[in-house]
């Protein structure tokens, strides 16, 4: 056995093994770490999915529920394309339910959004969406469509 400065070639010839593991034992923690930070997996849903009023362009009333669950525990907020303001705000949580009565003769969007920590605490302006569901209109009659051919005498 030959030394090169109190080490056995022995030695010297594990280091690069040693080496090659700490790198790659540091870039899996990096890379855990950076997946922990990035990943936000989010489930939303409303019930009931689809509102029935009696005739085409009535309004239908409807009592619905949005449940919603993340991953990550943050700040979010639900908007639907029904008002610009939110519909309601969560803060450090990672699911939420929320519960109203609904009126309208259109189809609604529900939109969650996650909320940075740096918001001014009176303002929330819609962040990028990150889960969305639908409520669908449908109506049990269609309207009538007036005949073209409509004769008057005066």
């Amino acid at each position: 056995m030959s030394y090169f400065n109190g080490i056995t070639l022995r030695q010297l010839n594990t280091y690069p093994y040693l080496i090659i593991g700490l790198l790659i034992m540091i870039t899996g923690m990096k890379n855990t770490f950076a997946q922990e930070q990035s990943e936000n997996v989010v489930i939303m849903q409303v019930k009931p999915q689809t509102c029935v009023s009696l005739h085409e362009g009535q309004e239908c009333f409807a009592q619905i529920v949005v449940n919603w669950q993340a991953d990550l525990v943050n700040d979010y907020c639900l908007y639907s394309t029904q008002t610009p303001d939110p519909v309601f705000c969560w803060e450090n949580v990672s699911q939420g339910t929320v519960e109203y009565e609904l009126n309208t003769k259109e189809n609604v969007r529900f939109m969650l959004t996650q909320v940075p920590k740096t918001r001014f605490m009176l303002t929330y302006k819609p962040y990028a969406i990150i889960a969305e569901a639908r409520l669908n209109v449908s109506w049990v009659y269609k309207k009538k469509q007036k005949s073209r051919l409509s004769w008057r005498l005066f």
